[in-house]
């Protein structure tokens, strides 16, 4: 048991290392740090655009999840655009929305008139894109279609 848990602290050691590194590097590049708020990602802002970072290897399902979406809807009245991303998806780009926590009713109410439901919805993840008056979700790669039964 000794082992396993030397083995553990070693990985989240090592986690730690790799998430201070791209940290160092991308502010280097001119990205800053704007959000450690969710457990999957880290997320970097440069200019009119963000980064989402995969914040190790198991999560970079979150990435792929919500490229794959967008690809497959692009509605760009509900969702945020995916406008890059890494070959392996350890990082994906989005354009920068100003966080409008406090639409986050009219938001739900949009969302639910549609045919797509976020279960992870929150008020956190909810914006308008810079030049638009549209109200879309940021964050949602747990996205998916509503199943209509007859």
């Amino acid at each position: 048991m000794k082992q396993d848990v030397a083995s553990l602290f070693s990985k989240i050691t090592y986690q730690e290392y790799l998430n201070r590194e791209i940290k160092n590097k991308l502010e280097n590049y001119g990205y800053k740090l704007i959000s450690t708020k969710g457990v999957d990602r880290l997320v970097f802002r440069k200019n009119e655009y963000v980064i989402k970072v995969a914040r190790n290897r198991d999560k970079v399902d979150m990435n792929y999840d919500e490229s794959a979406f967008w690809n497959q809807n692009k509605n760009k009245k509900l969702f945020c655009p995916v406008t890059d991303n890494c070959p392996h998806y350890t990082w994906i780009e989005m354009p920068y929305c100003n966080e409008s926590p406090g639409e986050f009713r009219k938001y739900e109410n949009k969302i639910k008139e549609s045919i797509w439901n976020i279960p992870d919805l929150h008020p956190d993840n909810i914006g308008r894109l810079k030049g638009t008056s549209e109200l879309v979700c940021f964050d949602y790669p747990d996205a998916m279609k509503i199943e209509i039964k007859e």
